[in-house]
């Protein structure tokens, strides 16, 4: 079993921001199927205030209310630890998402799996003038044949990952 994982964070620097959902998707290497594994909000302890001011919010794919209602971080970030226990696990956006979650109190170990979006950057092929771009979540999906559900959430995210590491795996474009 291979685990992908996505968060939703209240911004993009680690060492500021913070996790405010985070979810996984397992993956069985035998037959490339998958089945959830964990999803939750989490409240990182901001006021309603300073919510008001995250992206995510104020973008109204979740709420304040949601966030704060949500059981506290640590508390989150403790189950989560026990699903990812030792398997190995990946991300759309590995280095990003990886920042955040080795970080405590999530302290997950890094992965040696490869970072999803780098590997279908070739495969999109979005030509800029430097080479290509790193497509986003949906361009690499849309890439694959997914239809577009954007929700912007850690599950349907986590589980268009998990297509896409599925898609790469029978494409042979990933080794296991």
């Amino acid at each position: 079993m291979v685990l992908v994982i996505d968060i939703e964070t209240t911004g993009l620097l680690p060492s500021e921001d913070k996790i405010v959902e985070v979810a996984a998707v397992f993956v069985n290497l035998d037959d490339l199927s998958y089945e959830p594994a964990f999803s939750s909000l989490c409240n990182p302890g901001l006021s309603e205030e300073d919510l008001e001011d995250v992206w995510i919010c104020y973008e109204e794919f979740i709420t304040p209310e949601e966030i704060l209602s949500s059981d506290p971080m640590t508390e989150v970030a403790r189950q989560f630890k026990k699903i990812v226990g030792e398997r190995l696990w990946t991300c759309f956006n590995l280095e990003f998402e990886q920042n955040f979650l080795t970080r405590a109190p999530w302290s997950i170990p890094q992965t040696k799996y490869p970072c999803l979006m780098k590997t279908m950057t070739p495969i999109c092929a979005i030509p800029m003038s430097w080479g290509y771009k790193w497509p986003t979540l949906t361009e690499a999906y849309h890439t694959i044949g997914g239809e577009e559900s954007s929700t912007h959430r850690a599950f349907g995210d986590a589980t268009k990952a998990a297509e896409i590491f599925i898609w790469l795996v029978k494409n042979k474009h990933l080794k296991l």
